[in-house]
């Protein structure tokens, strides 16, 4: 009998973290991530204020939206270096298949050190 229960809530379980981490994944592998990545590891007020190496923390909030050839994204995640910790905030849009970085703000606790509509051409 506890077979019967548990199977099922093992199988939902394993389903709904497969879920996670496709999505997980999918964000981590978009070019507006990356994006947000170079351009901050590149800027040099965040490397005097965080820095160096700099980490980026894998749960990464947010939404995507992409629909044909045009799309969106808005993510927040964190990012650490050894003399501080911040948050990103980033936008993008998709035109044509190609990603074009929008704002970039990083948050570092009360500090706020902005890289300005960096436009990144391919």
């Amino acid at each position: 009998m506890p077979l019967l229960v548990i199977g099922p809530v093992l199988v939902l379980g394993l389903t709904c973290a497969s879920v996670v981490w496709s999505v997980w994944q999918l964000r981590r592998s978009l070019p507006a991530y990356q994006m947000v990545i170079d351009a901050v590891t590149e800027d040099e007020r965040v490397k005097e204020v965080l820095g160096e190496p700099l980490t980026f923390d894998d749960m990464i909030k947010g939404r995507v939206q992409i629909t044909n050839d045009h799309g969106e994204s808005h993510l927040e995640f964190a990012v650490a270096g050894p003399k501080g910790q911040g948050l990103i905030i980033s936008d993008a849009a998709m035109a044509d298949e190609q990603w074009l970085l929008g704002q970039v703000t990083v948050t570092v606790y009360e500090e706020r050190v902005a890289i300005e509509k960096i436009e990144v051409v391919p």
